[in-house]
């Protein structure tokens, strides 16, 4: 007979998306940062026009400063830390758990 390991699941909340599965896309991060720093003394409309530019640079068009105008891409996708289930799921060994708990057990 072979031998036998006895396995623990582990399972932790992903710190990436704090347990929610989805994070905010990349692209909507560098909008907002690109969005942040444009001249707020240009006008609205030349504001708009700065913004659809960088779309329009990124294979997006018809951007009107309504994000409903066109097909955008999402706000939000899976996390990829925990690939969308909001945590993360480790097998560990039992005799690693065991040395991890049995001295927290014994000060009790």
């Amino acid at each position: 007979m072979g031998t036998k390991q006895y396995l623990i699941a582990e399972i932790e909340i992903c710190n990436t998306c704090e347990g929610k599965g989805i994070v905010y896309a990349d692209i909507w991060k560098e909008f907002t940062d690109f969005s942040n720093q444009i001249d707020k003394s240009l006008s609205r409309k030349e504001q708009e026009k700065e913004q659809e530019n960088w779309w329009n640079e990124r294979g997006y068009s018809g951007w009107s400063g309504n994000c409903s105008s066109f097909n955008l891409p999402p706000e939000e996708e899976g996390c990829w830390n925990c690939e969308g289930e909001g945590k993360i799921t480790r097998q560990v060994d039992l005799e690693t758990v065991l040395k991890e708990i049995l001295p927290k057990l014994q000060k009790s």
